[in-house]
């Protein structure tokens, strides 16, 4: 918090430098995660300086979670619009909702994208005289949904925000109006996550998405401050790549092909990993396949033990062993399909009751 607070200070002493456009620029603000909370925050920063005047936040309906679905969690960005006393969202889920939008146009200055996932139809950025994006990467590299995901999964050294214009028809090919330099990755990791976020997302991912995140809203916030919005695009020099959304099968360890290196990025990225043990328990026709998480796996300086997918407990240092194409990992909890996650100790005394006939030690 203080990270932040530090930050908007100095955020507020450029504003009293930037000459103030004429009228005030009504913004219409598309956003969804704690990524896009950290831009709407910024655009309201420059209110007070009347660079900014109305800001409507548009993002999607509340998600369903819970058993049986039956209770909502709003997004991360319409808990900070409440804290800025924004007026209420408006909620799109179709392109035919955000069509709508159009008949705001005339009273709108700005649209701002940020992490929103849908593309913002060609009718109504072509009807307001300015938008912007704000993206995770330095782009053309990276363009998509994933672009922190492969950062990690790539282990890139060094990353960076862009802001550009929005396409019409394509996501992340607008022009690029303003990149921050390419920045550390151990540096953004070291300093950590300061939003809430779902249990279910890796620290790795926390930690870029509220780094990057208020290095692009301070970003964003000085384009919009010196109208850059409107001045003539970058070049940057990063050649062009793609960032799609990773299916969950990305997930799965191939420890015939997958390094252990590879297997550090894929958990530091995805979460959770999976395998699959062969099993046969009493009473069962036939072997099937039952799947096994890793929840966290860690180097291992000891030498190779067994073919890829093979395991083994060390008693040692209670962790399972895991050999990948290239050299062991250590893992400190699984868990069986079925079950809660284990210590390797207690995974292995129940191992082989599990698998019923099936026998060895080998991951799939």
């Amino acid at each position: 918090m203080h990270r932040v607070l530090l930050e908007t200070a100095m955020l507020l002493r450029h504003l009293t430098t930037s000459a103030a456009p004429s009228a005030p620029l009504n913004v219409l603000f598309f956003g969804s995660d704690q990524f896009s909370a950290h831009s709407l925050r910024a655009l309201a920063a420059l209110q007070p300086a009347r660079i900014v005047g109305d800001i409507q936040l548009v993002t999607r309906p509340a998600k369903r979670c819970g058993r049986y679905l039956q209770a909502t969690r709003e997004l991360p960005v319409v808990a900070a619009a409440r804290e800025l006393a924004l007026p209420p969202p408006l909620r799109c889920d179709t392109r035919d909702d955000l069509l709508a939008l159009c008949a705001r146009a005339p009273r709108t200055d700005l649209l701002v994208a940020v992490s929103y996932g849908q593309l913002i139809p060609a009718e109504l950025v072509r009807a307001v005289p300015h938008s912007l994006n704000v993206h995770p990467s330095l782009l053309p590299r990276y363009r998509g949904a994933a672009p922190i995901q492969h950062t990690l999964l790539n282990g890139d050294a060094t990353t960076g925000v862009s802001v550009q214009t929005l396409h019409p028809t394509r996501f992340d090919e607008g022009a690029i109006v303003a990149q921050t330099p390419e920045l550390s990755i151990a540096a953004l990791l070291a300093r950590g996550a300061s939003s809430a976020f779902d249990p279910g997302v890796p620290p790795a991912v926390r930690a870029l998405v509220d780094q990057l995140g208020l290095r692009g809203a301070d970003l964003l916030a000085r384009v919009v401050a010196d109208h850059r919005y409107a001045g003539p695009p970058l070049a940057p020099p990063y050649a062009p790549s793609h960032a799609p959304k990773l299916p969950p099968s990305a997930r799965r360890i191939d420890c015939s092909a997958d390094s252990a290196e590879r297997a550090l990025a894929k958990l530091a990225a995805l979460g959770p990993l999976y395998a699959f043990v062969p099993a046969q328990p009493r009473r069962q026709p036939a072997p099937d396949l039952r799947r096994v998480l890793f929840h966290a796996l860690h180097p291992y300086d000891g030498p190779a033990f067994g073919p890829p997918g093979a395991f083994r407990y060390d008693p040692d240092s209670n962790c399972l062993l895991l050999q990948m194409a290239d050299r062991p990992l250590r893992c400190s909890l699984l868990q069986f399909q079925g079950f809660k996650p284990e210590v390797p100790d207690k995974f292995m005394a129940s191992y082989q009751k599990r698998c019923g006939r099936v026998k060895g030690f080998m991951f799939q």
